[in-house]
């Protein structure tokens, strides 16, 4: 029996054969040049991670049967970059915590053999990405705490700071000075905080923002929405610099990512234009421009000269 591909919109879930098989993953020359990924895959006691750029063998025997991987752009976990890649090449017990959470969801995914609907296929893309982002953050968590010989203190400043951000993303004047005085501290201090995790104040927002507006754009049931309005819904003003911020996050503009994650969903439905105007009805900013005496397609003086024409008899052209 061959192999199984799900494409889980930007997700891609593989099911080996069901016979026992040990599979060598070797980086085919577009995996240099295309978008890097991680690779998590599951044997029958444990998850390993991988790197789309790095050989690694799915081995079986004493090591347990491989039973599937599941790849996702690295782009798309909102984790920085450089240390996220230190987990690469770990071996995780799947037994408990997060990572039983995300054997299981896999094991699910792998046995049910029945098609998906796209917009299915793209939430149930989703679920696995966020399970895998929590993993990830988990592990990195554990592995500051080895650094520092001790745990983060309980109810330490960094986790309500952030709680106090991500209830507040859609605000566009949030920044690290309004962060600071709803806090009572300094704007300073608040940077140290957030160095001593190796992150800036300013980047987790903006990082935080992108996350969401990630989310919606890949949600179907939120195709009809335009782009501009779920970055405005998210706390970006300025839709030329979402979209600059999307792109050099993701890899690509916020639209062509929406398309890519709905797979063959229908590109009528999922648009990043205004609702269109209803005839006779002039837009708002035609309305504005006209009151701020802005020129148009037609002049004011040249509708009036016509308006006299016809309304004058003895008026010669």
């Amino acid at each position: 029996m061959a192999s199984r591909t799900l494409i889980l919109g930007a997700v891609t879930l593989t099911v080996p054969p069901s016979s026992p098989v040990s599979e060598r993953q070797s980086p085919p020359p577009a995996a240099r040049s295309g978008p890097a990924s991680y690779h998590v895959a599951l044997y029958s006691g444990e998850l390993a991670i991988h790197d789309s750029s790095m050989a690694w063998a799915a081995a079986t025997g004493r090591e347990g049967c491989f039973l599937a991987h599941v790849r996702l752009p690295k782009t798309l976990l909102p984790l920085p970059r450089k240390r996220a890649d230190r987990l690469v090449g770990r071996r995780l017990p799947a037994g408990e915590g997060i990572a039983a959470l995300v054997a299981n969801v896999l094991i699910a995914l792998s046995s049910d053999s029945r098609p998906s609907r796209p917009a299915d296929a793209a939430r149930l893309g989703t679920v696995v990405l966020e399970l895998v982002t929590a993993l990830f953050a988990h592990e990195l968590e554990l592995e500051l705490e080895d650094e520092s010989g001790r745990p983060p203190a309980r109810g330490s400043l960094l986790p309500r700071v952030q709680d106090f951000v991500r209830s507040r993303l859609g605000d566009p004047g949030l920044c690290p000075d309004s962060v600071a005085a709803a806090h009572g501290i300094s704007t300073r201090h608040l940077h140290k905080v957030f160095q001593e995790q190796g992150l800036t104040v300013a980047a987790w927002i903006r990082q935080s923002r992108l996350e969401r507006c990630r989310r919606d754009l890949g949600d179907p049931a939120q195709c009809s929405r335009p782009v501009h309005a779920v970055a405005a819904r998210w706390g970006f003003a300025d839709g030329a610099h979402f979209s600059r911020a999307f792109r050099a996050a993701y890899g690509m503009p916020p639209q062509e990512y929406r398309l890519r994650t709905h797979g063959h969903i229908d590109r009528r439905t999922c648009h990043d234009s205004r609702p269109p105007a209803v005839p006779g009805n002039r837009p708002d900013a035609e309305r504005v421009n006209n009151r701020a005496g802005i020129a148009n397609d037609t002049p004011a003086r040249d509708r009036k000269a016509r308006t006299r024409s016809t309304a004058d008899p003895l008026h010669q052209p």
